[in-house]
């Protein structure tokens, strides 16, 4: 899960990795055990995003509010005019 901690442990003291030896299936076996032992990345158009909380920053805004101006300067010079 996206944030989730590799390192928790439940009352036994026992970490998710450790729960991976239950698996019978060794490629799937081995799959957890690559994916509990270190932060991994997923493709996506916007890059390499880590499975971490994603935090807010300022440039989601700026880009939203440039994209919305533009929009509506678009729709006020070029659509509107041609009524």
């Amino acid at each position: 899960m996206k944030g989730a901690e590799r390192n928790v442990r439940d009352s036994e003291g026992r970490t998710p990795a450790d729960y991976t030896d239950q698996i019978s299936d060794s490629v799937l076996k081995k799959a957890f055990k690559n994916a509990l032992s270190s932060p991994w990345y997923f493709g996506c158009p916007l890059g390499r995003l880590p499975l971490m909380p994603v935090s807010r920053n300022n440039r989601s805004a700026v880009l939203f509010c440039i994209l919305f101006f533009y929009i509506l300067i678009t729709q006020l010079v070029v659509i509107e005019p041609g009524k």
